[in-house]
């Protein structure tokens, strides 16, 4: 065995956990601040799968070019899978974006890859004059462009 054979081999049969308290990262992309998670706590494993789990919940901020927050995500759960780019935020997720529209729900994804932001499950999404309910939601990851599915009522306020 070489010796990179010899350090996997060490590797392979360890589960990584690492964890935090009061933990907030920034992402950049391409040298631009794209957005920053603020979470109370972090357990992070490695093996066998690359996550991140927010047992206490996340706030996530979303900018433009210009570091304006255009986009808010909260939620008092949160995993994310580095492997698939994917966050999964449940348990009370609110949706904000900068024309103060407002999504509820339980479930919602974020695909940095796709960079959307989508559901299944319920949702109520409350605009300057509507109230509006329905199951499933795409959005692009700044909340400015979205749909909803199987609308089930809206209210015109």
């Amino acid at each position: 065995m070489n010796k990179m054979q010899d350090i996997n081999a060490i590797y392979l049969d360890l589960n990584i956990n690492d964890s935090g308290k009061n933990i907030e990262f920034n992402y950049y992309l391409k040298g631009d601040l794209e957005f920053t998670l603020i979470a109370p706590e972090l357990k992070s494993e490695t093996l066998p799968e690359d996550k991140n789990i927010f047992p206490q919940g996340v706030n996530i901020y979303v900018f433009n070019n210009y570091l304006d927050t255009i986009a808010t995500i909260q939620s008092d759960f949160a995993v994310q899978d580095k492997n698939l780019d994917l966050v999964e935020a449940s348990k009370n997720v609110i949706l904000k974006n900068n024309k103060k529209d407002q999504l509820n729900t339980e479930q919602l994804f974020w695909n940095q890859k796709t960079k959307q932001i989508y559901t299944d499950e319920f949702v109520t999404l409350s605009t300057q004059d509507q109230l509006i309910m329905g199951f499933g939601f795409v959005a692009d990851e700044n909340f400015s462009t979205y749909s909803l599915t199987n609308i089930t009522a809206t209210i015109y306020l």
